[in-house]
């Protein structure tokens, strides 16, 4: 009876290291947060505060365009601002006028509606100007390009003296990752796939390490897979330090 007990045993211990085998999926670490910085703005970079490694804070200056020349177009629009306020200030006074006229029989209708277009015009040039004022301001601020996030700088394309134009296709100046947290990326077949829910909690091995995660996103669509369909899993979890995106990291499937 033991040679029975003893194979039946082995089978057993066999497909439980099959069932552990078929259970790891390995993938690639992917950054949780990547942002692309660009600006509206074309000019010459007159700054570059930061490099490739980097940490930085949201909010933390990055690249600095040559401001000098947004500074005079904002002089010039603060004083076509003020012209066009005495103007439409001028206008409504005569506006006023006008009525008080045309109560008196002083005057035509004719002339009392040319008082009236005159009035328009002066309030449109106002609205007009208060525009241009608001746009100069914002390609003030849009000539410093500041981090979106806590992360790191994993690309830096621009050096100071370099020309950038954007009038047409903005271009990529830096790029922030946001190291703090990591994505482990896998392609799953559709059985495996369909047996997860998004927010399940799942471990993830890495550089030795055994951590927890969660299941961030299922895809929908396949993505590669010749004989059959592949999905891409991403599971969230903590950067415990040092991990770089592109490292091979092994998921545990329940």
């Amino acid at each position: 009876m033991r040679k029975p007990i003893n194979f039946i045993l082995f089978a057993v211990l066999c497909l439980i290291g099959f069932s552990s085998q078929a259970a790891e999926k390995s993938g690639v670490l992917q950054w949780s947060k990547r942002v692309d910085l660009s600006s509206p703005v074309s000019g010459v970079i007159s700054k570059v505060f930061v490099s490739v490694g980097d940490k930085v804070t949201k909010g933390q200056r990055l690249i600095k365009i040559d401001d000098r020349v947004f500074q005079s177009r904002i002089k010039q629009a603060r004083a076509v601002l003020v012209r066009t306020k005495e103007t439409y200030d001028e206008a409504k006074r005569e506006l006023v006028r006008a009525q008080e006229l045309f109560d008196r029989d002083s005057i035509s209708v004719r002339d009392q509606q040319l008082v009236k277009i005159d009035y328009t015009k002066a309030n449109a040039s106002v609205q007009e100007a208060d525009a241009v004022l608001t746009k100069v301001l914002l390609d003030m601020e849009y000539s410093t390009i500041r981090s979106p996030v806590n992360g790191i700088i994993v690309q830096k394309s621009v050096a100071v003296g370099e020309t950038v134009n954007n009038a047409f296709q903005a271009t990529t100046m830096i790029v922030v990752a946001n190291h703090h947290e990591m994505i482990a990326r896998v392609l799953l077949d559709l059985d495996e796939i369909k047996s997860l829910k998004s927010g399940v909690s799942l471990d993830v091995s890495v550089q030795g390490k055994m951590i927890r995660g969660r299941v961030e996103s299922l895809g929908q669509e396949s993505v590669s897979g010749d004989k059959k369909p592949l999905y891409q899993m991403d599971v969230l979890f903590k950067n415990p330090g040092g991990l770089r995106q592109g490292q091979k990291v092994t998921i545990l499937l329940p």
